[in-house]
C-alpha cells in the first residue's frame, strides 16, 4: 500500500512538473505573440496615419484645383465686360455698363459658388467613400 501511495505521489509530481513546462511554453509563445501583434498593430497604424496623410494632401490639392477652376470660368464669363467697361471709361453710359457688370459679376459669383460647393462636396464623397 505504500508503495502504490508512493508511485501515485510520483505520478502526480510527474504530471506537476509536466504542467509546468506546458505553462513556461505557453507563457513564452504568448510573448511572442503579443510581440508579433504589437508590430502588426504598429504597422497598421502607421499605414492608416499614411493613408490619411495622403488623402488630406489629395483634399487640399483638389480645393485648390476647383478654386482655380472658378476663378478662370469668372475671368471667361466677364471678360466681355470687362472689355466693355474698358470702351465705355470716357463715355456717359459708363454707369450703366459699370451697373451690368456689377450685376453680372454677382450673377457669376452665384452660380459659381454653388458650382465650387457642388464639387466640393462630391470630392469629399470621394474621399469618403475612399476612407471606407
Amino acid at each position: 500500500m505504500k508503495r502504490k501511495l508512493a508511485e501515485r505521489a510520483n505520478r502526480r509530481k510527474k504530471l506537476q512538473d509536466k504542467l509546468k513546462e506546458q505553462e513556461k511554453v505557453i507563457e513564452s509563445k504568448q510573448a511572442i505573440l503579443n510581440e508579433k501583434r504589437a508590430e502588426v498593430e504598429s504597422y497598421a497604424q502607421d499605414l492608416l496615419n499614411k493613408l490619411e496623410d495622403d488623402l488630406n494632401k489629395e483634399k487640399k490639392e483638389g480645393e485648390l484645383a476647383i478654386t482655380d477652376h472658378i476663378e478662370a470660368l469668372k475671368q471667361e464669363k466677364l471678360v466681355s465686360f470687362e472689355d466693355k467697361l474698358r470702351e465705355a471709361r470716357d463715355g456717359k453710359d459708363f454707369g450703366k455698363v459699370l451697373e451690368g457688370y456689377q450685376a453680372a459679376s454677382k450673377r457669376v459669383d452665384g452660380e459659381l459658388e454653388k458650382e465650387a460647393a457642388k464639387q466640393k462636396a462630391d470630392l469629399e464623397k470621394a474621399l469618403k467613400n475612399r476612407r471606407g
